[in-house]
């Protein structure tokens, strides 16, 4: 009897056991998202960003309504996802080694069939399959309109390459089915968590801080680290879960990177403590200093400066972000410090990324993203930047074979120049009161276009920028891929009407191996100043490894640092391609010959930036320390 009695108690300690069990992990993962990554958001206003991606017979696309995900599995364990650039990629590695990361899948079924198991997995560009956990619509919680939230977790002993990184990540399901992915965001969870949610650049004025912990009702220890490692405290009570703190003149040291983060109890055990956060002290104090403009043959600083208003030598480095190099804003400009640089020219666009007419941009999305970040990088290192609209008047170049093999792309129309003469008043809007960015440069390299329209179009932006903005330099290039050999051709007897009353304008050109001679590219520049008194800037030359073997072009580079460093001629060295000082150039051979031999026989591409062994130590004597403040 004893014996029978047992049985239903002892299923029932199961059931409640069981029940309890679902209940904690519940809880758990009502805790606070300490970090999160998006790896696709619908609604992106760039949707070409990711590339759609089917694995095992799926299908993957775009639904553009809402910019969301439409995923067809057409047999068992098939589904979709999104492929990476280079340029957005990431290591894997920190995420797989917390053990309570998940990946926050947001979706719902479309039509009958059910999914089954769900799997995601990320693809790494060496080929690696990351699997998740299995979960099915049972794990799922609830949200409006048929939506449904999934938490992926992944095995944190997977071993991943050194430098092997996530290209793309997919879901699958079990069944054949059609399902619709609204987001997939990586998600780190704490017991607190802690996010500062004011402008950057507002850091040293108040500090606003949010975050929730775990139980309803907790003290929250917010914790300061300066840059010299003294520890200052704010304590705050959370209700419902929620605190908010508004850190008033926090003691952040100036121009420094300090850290902050918030924990709850004693903060021993890391559950406890929330993700550290590195918080930037922005210098407050007036700027006026910076500001540089034209004075005669030269760009000035200003007599707010240490040293009054003298000649300001610009040497710099391309950063064509996402295009040559992938976004690393902050490595960027300390290796640019490093080398004794002083500024950065950043490609932007205006219309269309890259130049790509499929890939319209949102500019404001763009200049957020995209500008905004490389100006505050720029910021914490004390460097200007140029920005640099990385058009040509015409469609997409191919700028490894631009001078040789593109005569006849198609030019702008003329709705295309008024909206991209329009947009360049958006970005000086945005921009007029921000001495760290030196100037614009309003088009790359105009090409097979009369001097007389490249002046024409050179004026619908100078109009545009100048009803918002009259105190940034503008750069402006030549009618042939602005070869110094154009200067006069483009700009002679216009020097003084064209930006007029403030004629704040520097002539730009690009310059490369057998372009001209470096002795005659002198002559060129020489005789335009000395004609014109008005200042030029190379802001693009640099080793076209594609079609030259070493020899010439460092020769080139040699002498073309020779020529700036006579005539006190800034210069921007092109371009950025990994942020390590290697100076040796990897192409001993020209492109178009290393492609055609084996890929084992090839040269390994290691570059940084070519020939930084001859532009770092001219750049250390050349280039203008950045402008203090008078005492």
């Amino acid at each position: 009897m004893i014996r029978h009695l047992m049985l239903p108690v002892f299923a029932l300690l199961l059931i409640l056991l069981s029940q309890a069990t679902q209940a904690q992990q519940k809880q758990a993962w009502d805790l606070p998202v300490a970090s999160s990554r998006p790896l696709f958001v619908s609604g992106n206003p760039h949707p070409w960003e990711h590339k759609t991606a089917g694995l095992r017979g799926g299908r993957s696309q775009v639904v553009p309504e809402d910019v969301s995900l439409l995923i067809t599995s057409t047999r068992s364990d098939s589904g979709g996802g999104v492929n990476y650039s280079s340029a957005q990629r990431f290591d894997p590695k920190p995420y797989l080694a917390d053990p309570c990361m998940r990946v926050a899948l947001v979706f719902k079924v479309v039509g009958k069939d059910q999914p089954g198991n769900m799997k995601m997995i990320w693809r790494t560009w060496q080929r690696q399959s990351i699997n998740s956990d299995t979960l099915t619509l049972d794990d799922a919680q609830q949200l409006d309109e048929g939506w449904m939230l999934l938490r992926f977790a992944f095995d944190p002993k997977t071993e991943i390459a050194e430098e092997d990184q996530v290209a793309g990540v997919m879901v699958t399901t079990q069944n054949t089915c059609q399902f619709q992915i609204r987001s997939m965001t990586i998600q780190q969870y704490r017991n607190v968590s802690l996010h500062v949610t004011n402008d950057p650049l507002d850091n040293l004025k108040t500090l606003k801080i949010k975050g929730q912990t775990h139980q309803d009702n907790a003290r929250v220890f917010v914790k300061l680290i300066d840059a010299d490692g003294k520890k200052h405290m704010k304590v705050v009570d959370t209700v419902n879960g929620e605190y908010a703190l508004d850190w008033q003149n926090p003691p952040l040291m100036n121009q420094a990177v300090n850290r902050i983060f918030a924990h709850v109890g004693k903060g021993n055990d890391v559950m406890d403590q929330s993700i550290t956060k590195d918080v930037f002290g922005y210098s407050i104090a007036s700027t006026d200093h910076l500001w540089l403009s034209v004075n005669g043959r030269h760009i000035v600083t200003s007599d707010k400066a240490a040293g009054g208003s003298k000649p300001f030598i610009a040497s710099g480095v391309g950063y064509a972000r996402n295009v040559v190099i992938p976004a690393q804003d902050e490595e960027v400009a300390a290796f640019c410090k490093s080398m004794g640089l002083n500024t950065i020219r950043l490609p932007f666009y205006l219309r269309y990324f890259n130049n790509r007419e499929h890939e319209p941009i949102d500019l404001e999305h763009h200049l957020q993203t995209f500008v905004d970040p490389v100006i505050r990088a720029a910021k914490r290192h004390g460097l200007y930047v140029i920005l640099d609209c990385h058009s040509y008047f015409t469609g997409q170049v191919d700028e490894a074979n631009a001078r040789q093999n593109q005569k006849h792309l198609k030019r702008w129309s003329d709705e295309g120049l008024a909206e991209w003469a329009r947009r360049w008043g958006v970005v000086a809007q945005r921009y007029k009161d921000e001495p760290y960015v030196m100037g614009y440069e309003l088009c790359n390299e105009p090409h097979d276009i009369e001097p007389e329209l490249v002046r024409e179009y050179y004026s619908k932006a100078r109009e545009a920028i100048r009803k918002v903005d009259q105190r940034h330099i503008l750069f402006v290039g030549t009618c042939d891929w602005s070869h110094a050999r154009a200067l006069d051709k483009t700009w002679g007897g216009y020097t003084q009407t064209f930006d007029a009353p403030y004629n704040n304008t520097v002539y730009a050109f690009h310059d490369y191996p057998t372009d001209n001679h470096p002795p005659i590219v002198q002559q060129h520049i020489v005789d335009f100043m000395a004609k014109y008194n008005v200042p030029v800037m190379c802001t693009e030359f640099g080793a076209s490894w594609w079609d030259h073997d070493e020899t010439v072009c460092r020769e080139f580079q040699a002498g073309i640092l020779g020529v700036f460093a006579r005539q006190d001629v800034g210069w921007m060295v092109w371009a950025l391609k990994r942020v390590e000082n290697n100076p040796r150039h990897p192409h001993p051979l020209p492109k178009k010959v290393a492609e055609k031999l084996p890929k084992d026989k090839r040269p390994a591409d290691f570059d940084s930036c070519a020939y930084s062994d001859i532009w770092g130590p001219i750049a250390r004597i050349m280039a203008s320390p950045f402008p203090q403040a008078k005492p």
